[in-house]
């Protein structure tokens, strides 16, 4: 019993000791000239602060428990104050302090959604909407010098343009994926393509051909694919709510899905003419359920849920192409798109 009670006294020594020395070296350690209180910026944690009061982050428990306005150290805002006495070095550099309630009115810090660009590039690379006039675009693949039916990057080809070219045009080359017709009408607002790869003009050949290369290709091209001129890709969509009310519904999942999800493709009945643009975010509304009340056994509709957000990238006339950016619950064929205007 004697020797297990020497043996706490002397470990209770060490570590009173060993905390002194470290409180020491830390208090020596405080920079000089330290403007007091420090006011927390964005992104600033304890230990950051500890580092640059300290150079020691380890310090950032020293400033939390000598400052009781902290309840978590986790959770420190922008505008918090920590306090500081230069002239307390030997106490590590801390006055106590029983800080009082106080409200700070900052500036709104808003956060854009954060977009993956490659996924933005991908998905604008791989889709179009056209309109169902432009099915056959402006030409097509007609063979190769070798006579071979498939074809793939660096490949060199002939081609037939409706339209002359010059030398180092490019040309995306498509392939109609499906056609788009909202739920009760009688014409559709567009073709779905799919782009399977772009070519460049290399020059003018006999009949109206041109010798061309395959640059690029996604996928294994053929004969008959057809050509329009390559659109301009801007992966840096800046996400922006609508400037005024809007209401559509979702009219086709890529694939012919039944259900969608986040990252996938939808398209949508809102178009130019409403005041869609690339970039205007939107919300995608399930309607709820029609249950039965068990006490009354009288139908009770429930209330309809925000389920999705959605982001444009290929704004058409009539109809749109956009990106489902966040979701927490498939979503269906006819179900709500709407737009809620910032208020000014």
């Amino acid at each position: 019993m004697k020797i297990l009670l020497s043996t706490l006294i002397i470990l209770s020594l060490m570590v009173g000791n060993t905390f002194a020395a470290a409180h020491h070296g830390d208090a020596l350690q405080l920079k000089g000239n330290i403007h007091q209180p420090y006011i927390v910026q964005p992104g600033d944690t304890l230990s950051d602060i500890a580092h640059h009061l300290f150079r020691n982050p380890e310090q950032w428990l020293n400033i939390w428990e000598h400052n009781l306005s902290i309840t978590n150290p986790d959770l420190i805002y922008p505008g918090n104050k920590i306090w500081f006495n230069p002239q307390q070095k030997k106490h590590g550099g801390l006055r106590i302090t029983r800080s009082h309630p106080e409200i700070h009115i900052l500036p709104v810090q808003r956060g854009d959604p954060k977009m993956d660009h490659s996924l933005m590039l991908s998905i604008l690379q791989r889709h179009d909407l056209i309109a169902a006039s432009a099915e056959v675009g402006i030409g097509r693949i007609i063979d190769a010098p070798d006579g071979r039916l498939n074809f793939g990057a660096g490949d060199p080809i002939y081609v037939r343009l409706d339209q002359t070219a010059n030398v180092g045009d490019r040309f995306d080359i498509f392939r109609n994926a499906a056609t788009i017709t909202p739920p009760g009408a009688d014409h559709p607002i567009g073709l779905l393509i799919a782009h399977v790869g772009q070519l460049k003009i290399e020059s003018k050949a006999e009949d109206g051909l041109y010798r061309a290369t395959i640059t690029r290709a996604f996928e294994e091209i053929t004969r008959g694919d057809h050509l329009k001129p390559a659109q301009r890709i801007n992966p840096h969509i800046t996400p922006m709510p609508p400037s005024h009310a809007m209401h559509g519904q979702i009219i086709h999942i890529r694939n012919a899905a039944s259900e969608a999800g986040q990252h996938q493709v939808v398209a949508i009945d809102l178009g130019t003419k409403d005041g869609v643009t690339q970039g205007t975010l939107l919300t995608v509304r399930k309607k709820g359920r029609i249950i039965t009340d068990k006490t009354t056994d009288q139908p009770v509709q429930l209330p309809s849920e925000n389920i999705a957000t959605l982001l444009v990238i290929n704004p058409q006339p009539i109809g749109s192409l956009a990106l489902v950016t966040q979701s927490t619950t498939a979503i269906n064929l006819g179900d709500q798109v709407i737009g809620t205007p910032t208020n000014k």
